[in-house]
């Protein structure tokens, strides 16, 4: 399961990452975007989607299953190991990016200290993805802030 999660090529230095587990000053990824958070994108009545994995990895979705939203913390390294396409610059955290994929997921992407963020909607059916984009760029730089300095 969490190697569906993975974004882009290093899947395997990702795996082992995250099978090192949390630290007792890494970030939750559902903390970072709480539900309230992803009712931003997602509406009011997102839901946690399925059962809380590990501390890296967090999923809401709509309740009609339409949007699915993924959070996933890895090491700053992957930041440029594992970078989302399309990417514009944005200034979140320490650097920033946001795209559109070919795919039609909003991606949000950003590395602040050790740490890389990616925040990803999959829109099953709805609205664009490009609609999602402003709402998205909202929750990343609040996560951002909630990861302090």
């Amino acid at each position: 399961m969490m190697g569906s999660l993975l974004l882009g090529g290093s899947s395997l230095l990702a795996a082992a990452a995250i099978a090192a587990g949390p630290t007792a000053q890494e970030p939750e990824a559902c903390k970072l975007v709480d539900l309230a958070s992803a009712q931003t994108v997602l509406g009011s009545d997102a839901v946690s989607h399925g059962a809380p994995g590990a501390a890296g990895s967090c999923q809401y979705r709509s309740a009609d299953a339409k949007l699915i939203l993924v959070v996933q913390i890895l090491p700053v390294v992957l930041y440029d190991a594992s970078p989302i396409t399309p990417r514009e610059p944005v200034e979140i955290g320490d650097r920033g990016r946001y795209g559109v994929g070919t795919s039609g997921t909003a991606n949000v992407q950003f590395a602040k200290g050790k740490y890389s963020v990616t925040l990803r909607v999959t829109p099953m059916s709805g609205p664009p993805a490009t609609e999602l984009v402003e709402p998205m760029l909202e929750i990343a730089r609040l996560a951002a802030e909630r990861m302090g300095n």
